[in-house]
């Protein structure tokens, strides 16, 4: 069969991106498993031309279509599928990433959506080609649909517990060089030439905003596999940035080390970073140095609150004064630390948020991101939000990581967005840190001018 995988997109400056990974893992999963011809259009590219991707579509005449999005993408999802079923009424459409695991509902009320798959989407996406060429896709575990005008959905789907089951991703499919005209996850990287990868997937931990997308247990590829993974784009594809973007990467840190280590017996040369899935309390002087000798030179440490009461309520249970010194330890050793931070949580003070952002203005941190707490459907903070008696609105796009309306704590709303505007000058306009990031980017003016302009942004924001 000919399977056309599309990412939809609309614009959001706030948001940074990285390669389709999920649709390039299905693509080589379809390729080994079931021999389709795949090709792969990304919207975030060219994401005001929705001719380019029917132009695609035409050219390939698929026999059938996938659509993946996140939740602030609904919109493209949309308006791809109805242009494509304009088209060619006949050719099934499904719909998946997170945001048709969460939202599949409010999806399959388009007509044009034939399917959502939930879930982990490799043998759900398989079985349902499997199905449609002869069988019943509504069988297909990870399945939501229509019948008798009723939107059902069939049994969960397992979760393959074995990640080197799975093929690396379709690499060739995309235009490599493309992605270094977006703003990339953790906006500071070495080269323009990147690419995102996941070595892992899932987490155990409960925090309470997470939706656990890739479930509760961690799943990972054997160090070997990653290692491999690593020197093939090196060799065959001339990719030497690599930007580690698991759940949590660091889950099990023998494993770190195995990976850590093979790449530097095998000589891989690499610029490492890992803007995502990093626990601090997993963290310590010998793994740090180990990963900077690796070719790590950017990490990202999830805070988020540095009140201790709220660390245990919503669940995340993080060490803070680990924390402060592996922010220490790590900018010691020349890799640059960025920390995401969270106010507005249910039940929160403003002094714990005051002493939130002390916290980190006083850390060694060289950036820091401070998002308001959105209850996004699927998480316990939306469950907490709803007993509260929060009002919390319906619909695919009611909910963003930059929402100015939406508040669940019992903090004033115009106080949590004064504090944002305020926390940024607050953090950056230190001379330490200044310093810092002067020597550490100045050989970079376009990378200081992005970031002077993103300060200055979150100045004027709401």
């Amino acid at each position: 069969m000919r399977v056309l995988l599309i990412q939809a997109a609309v614009h959001d400056t706030h948001l940074e991106r990285a390669q389709p990974l999920g649709l390039m893992c299905l693509a080589a999963y379809l390729r080994a498993t079931r021999g389709d011809e795949v090709r792969l259009y990304d919207q975030r590219l060219d994401w005001q031309r929705l001719d380019l991707a029917l132009q695609a579509f035409r050219e390939f005449q698929p026999d059938a279509v996938g659509i993946g999005a996140h939740s602030v993408d609904a919109p493209a999802l949309h308006r791809l599928a109805q242009a494509i079923k304009a088209i060619a009424p006949q050719t099934p459409v499904i719909a998946g990433g997170i945001h048709s695991t969460l939202s599949w509902k409010e999806i399959l009320a388009d007509q044009a959506v034939d399917y959502a798959a939930i879930g982990e989407g490799e043998n759900t996406l398989r079985e349902w080609l499997d199905a449609l060429a002869g069988g019943v896709p509504e069988a297909v575990p990870g399945l939501a649909f229509r019948r008798d005008g009723r939107i059902e959905r069939s049994a969960p789907r397992e979760l393959q517990p074995h990640l080197d089951r799975f093929p690396y991703p379709a690499w060739d499919l995309i235009d490599l060089d493309a992605y270094g005209r977006l703003p990339r996850i953790g906006v500071i990287g070495k080269r323009n030439r990147y690419m995102a990868v996941e070595t892992a997937r899932g987490c155990p931990f409960s925090c309470a905003w997470c939706h656990h997308s890739m479930g509760d247990k961690f799943r990972a590829r054997s160090a070997d596999n990653v290692v491999e993974m690593f020197a093939r784009l090196r060799r065959d594809f001339q990719v030497a940035d690599l930007m580690i973007i698991d759940d949590l990467f660091n889950f099990r840190p023998e494993r770190v080390e195995e990976i850590l280590t093979g790449v530097l017996e095998r000589d891989l040369r690499l610029d490492l970073a890992i803007p995502n899935g990093l626990r601090a309390d997993f963290l310590d002087d010998r793994l740090l140095r180990l990963m900077r000798d690796a070719g790590v030179y950017r990490i990202m440490i999830a805070v988020e609150t540095a009140s201790p009461r709220l660390q245990k309520e919503m669940g995340k249970n993080l060490d803070l004064e680990k924390a402060r010194r592996v922010i220490a330890k790590a900018t010691d050793l020349g890799i640059s630390v960025h920390g995401n931070f969270m106010i507005g949580l249910p039940t929160e003070t403003e002094p714990e948020m005051r002493a939130t952002i002390r916290f980190a203005a006083r850390s060694r941190l060289d950036t820091f991101g401070l998002y308001r707490a959105t209850p996004f459907k699927g998480t316990t903070l939306y469950e907490m939000a709803k007993k509260s008696g929060v009002v919390l609105p319906d619909g695919e796009t009611a909910y963003s990581f930059w929402d100015t309306h939406l508040n669940v704590s019992p903090i004033p709303l115009e106080v949590l967005n004064r504090a944002r505007r305020w926390s940024y000058p607050y953090f950056y306009l230190r001379l330490g840190r200044l310093w810092r990031l002067l020597r550490r980017f100045a050989g970079r003016p376009r990378l200081l001018l992005f970031l002077t302009m993103f300060f200055f942004k979150k100045l004027v924001s709401k």
